[in-house]
């Protein structure tokens, strides 16, 4: 961060844009970031620990990893997609993604501890509908349900 703010200081003093003698993109403060909003001015705003880690992925499948469960990276158990969800109940994942479903979950399909599948979830906005779609085998489950519990279990 600080090789961030020393650059910004360069340019910002070097493009005679007016922003030299504001301080608010050449001090760093603790969990905030930079970014011009216009010619001649910046603001700050705040930075999260995911947006830290957003910013530290240095290619593509480590982004798509720190993302959570997007469309194109390695599909996480629910409990380690970093949005809150936890493992061994369909009604329990509330939350798009896509997910690595292993042992045993109610509420659903699956009874076996050495069951493997991907569970596909999207939402519709409206009436709060889910659909969820599980993938094992060559088998496929579907369903749609309003009875998502909200929190964890």
């Amino acid at each position: 961060m600080l090789e961030l703010m020393t650059l910004l200081d360069r340019r910002i003093r070097f493009s005679g844009s007016g922003c030299q003698n504001s301080g608010k993109a050449r001090r760093a403060i603790a969990d905030k970031l930079p970014y011009y909003t216009g010619g001649g001015t910046a603001e700050l705003t705040h930075l999260t620990a995911k947006g830290r880690e957003i910013i530290a992925a240095s290619d593509m499948p480590n982004l798509l990893a720190r993302l959570g469960p997007v469309l194109g990276g390695t599909a996480p158990v629910p409990s380690a997609a970093g949005v809150g969800l936890q493992d061994g109940d369909f009604d329990a994942i509330n939350v798009p993604g896509v997910y690595t479903i292993a042992g045993s979950w109610t509420n659903g399909p699956i009874a076996s501890s050495s069951t493997t599948a991907l569970l596909a979830v999207t939402r519709r906005v409206y009436d709060n509908l889910y659909y969820q779609a599980l993938y094992w085998g060559t088998s496929a489950y579907r369903r749609m349900t309003t009875r998502i519990r909200q929190g964890p279990a």
